[in-house]
């Protein structure tokens, strides 16, 4: 994917400015603080470790509550958060037909998912909920956002023949920070062991210049808190959708709706969906004929097989006009719940890196 590569390219024009200024006895020490940071880059998981050894839980931001809407400050930007409950539908998944839920769904797909926002979808326990996120740089223009898309989401409700409510910011925050998790208090010793730690490394061991840095920008987290797991939960994160890769008929979706729908009392499931960008559908037709070509041309069935599953989800945009998302998720349930998703083609597993979906 591009951003990909451009990721990479940038490390490695990092990495090598730094090993040129380590040839220079003077800037050793500016050398070795750019190494780090292009390492860092590469292996971001050490940056995120050292954070949760000196929060004591997963980093996340701090979101303040507003009266409808919650608040997030980022590096560049300002995020908002703004919800509905969506809690009772004209027609629900046993009262339509394969064809008319077909078509019903992707009409409501199409036009309330749209644009450069991030969504979350969340079923808890009985009780759906979509919160969006919006963000922007230009703090003035967040009033006339959030009005832009309550109405456009309010339209896309009533033109479905859903029945909804406005969260209030107390509510959507609920479903950022759900009750099965709990902020780490915060314990100043560890940072400031972090802080002598990384010192000590960063100066008397070159060769780990990527953990002294990483330990070191741990120790001042900014508006960052460590959350954890309040209880014996189980949780899971959504390792990959297999039916992204196949071209099912309107049957098979429609079962497979049913089949999600009859445990859906007893989950707590948060998708998160961005809007894929242009390029990443691109990608996919790219990569069906680069391994269609290299399959036939080697003769190998596995690169053929992949191809072929790469040209089922080409196909499903550009045949059935589905959009296309980057989705990640978060599933609070029993390992019978997680089997029945898994034959719906949602692949869910156990991480120990669970609460990254809620960023």
């Amino acid at each position: 994917m591009n951003d990909v590569k451009t990721r990479y390219l940038f490390v490695l024009l990092l990495f090598a400015l730094g090993i040129f200024l380590m040839s220079r006895p003077e800037e050793k020490l500016v050398g070795q603080a750019i190494i780090s940071l292009s390492l860092l880059l590469f292996f971001p998981e050490i940056y995120v470790w050292s954070l949760i050894f000196a929060l004591g839980g997963y980093p996340l931001r701090e979101i303040s509550i507003d009266e409808d809407f919650c608040m997030e400050a980022r590096k560049h930007e300002t995020c908002i958060y703004i919800g509905f409950e969506l809690f009772d539908v004209r027609h629900n998944v046993n009262d339509l037909s394969e064809k008319r839920f077909w078509f019903y769904t992707q009409s409501f797909i199409n036009t309330t998912f749209t644009g450069n926002n991030t969504y979350f979808i969340v079923v808890d326990r009985g009780r759906y909920f979509i919160v969006t996120r919006m963000c922007t740089n230009r703090f003035e223009a967040l009033p006339e956002k959030i009005k832009s898309e309550v109405y456009r989401l309010k339209r896309s409700f009533e033109r479905h023949g859903l029945s909804f409510r406005p969260m209030s910011g107390s509510e959507v925050y609920r479903i950022l920070r759900p009750d099965f998790i709990e902020k780490a208090k915060r314990n100043k010793l560890r940072k400031f062991f972090l802080a002598i730690l990384g010192s000590i490394l960063f100066f008397k061991t070159p060769v780990l210049f990527p953990v002294s840095s990483a330990l070191l920008l741990a120790s001042f987290p900014g508006n960052l808190h460590g959350y954890r797991r309040k209880n014996s939960t189980e949780l899971y994160t959504l390792d990959s959708i297999q039916s992204f890769y196949s071209y099912p008929s309107i049957f098979d979706i429609f079962s497979r709706a049913q089949l999600i729908y009859s445990i859906s009392d007893k989950i707590f499931l948060l998708l998160r969906l961005t809007p894929g960008p242009l390029h990443v559908e691109h990608e996919i037709d790219s990569k069906a004929y680069r391994d269609y070509e290299l399959g036939t041309a080697l003769d190998k069935l596995s690169v053929i097989h992949s191809s072929a599953k790469f040209f089922a989800a080409s196909r499903r945009r550009w045949e059935r006009r589905e959009s296309l998302y980057l989705v990640s998720g978060l599933l609070a349930a029993t390992q019978n719940e997680v089997k029945i998703l898994k034959t719906v083609g949602f692949i869910f597993k156990k991480s120990l890196l669970p609460l990254g979906v809620l960023e």
